[in-house]
């Protein structure tokens, strides 16, 4: 990798940790409202008479047909936060090391012969 792709590369992955930032706090919204409707709805039942389960295995197996596609979509949205999350952390951690590269590239000697010189430091 040369200098120019390394500098290419670290000016483009802050964008790419705003985007991935966005998406996972779209995917944490999506994720609240899928539990909010779930929410309502489980309520909505208890409400109206609905369910009348003694115990909450009851309550459960009568709440279960009404408000299954509403798990499914939480369970949906559960994945897809996870998913984003990793993807902002690993554009995070990118980020984080092309610029530990870039720092041990641009300060690196430019040829081996002047190993000697770098590696010594500056003379006082």
């Amino acid at each position: 990798m040369q200098k120019e792709d390394i500098l290419l590369e670290l000016q483009s992955l802050p964008e790419r940790v705003l985007r991935a930032e966005q998406d996972y706090l779209k995917a944490l919204s999506y994720l609240e409202e899928s539990r909010l409707a779930l929410t309502a709805k489980t309520n909505e039942l208890f409400y109206q008479g609905t369910i009348q389960g003694k115990n909450e295995q009851a309550r459960e197996a009568e709440l279960w047909p009404h408000t299954h596609e509403l798990r499914r979509l939480v369970l949906k949205a559960k994945l897809a936060a996870e998913q984003a999350k990793s993807e902002l952390t690993y554009v995070r951690n990118k980020l984080d090391n092309t610029r530990l590269i870039a720092q041990m590239v641009l300060h690196a000697p430019p040829s081996a012969a002047s190993y000697d010189n770098w590696a010594a430091g500056p003379m006082d």
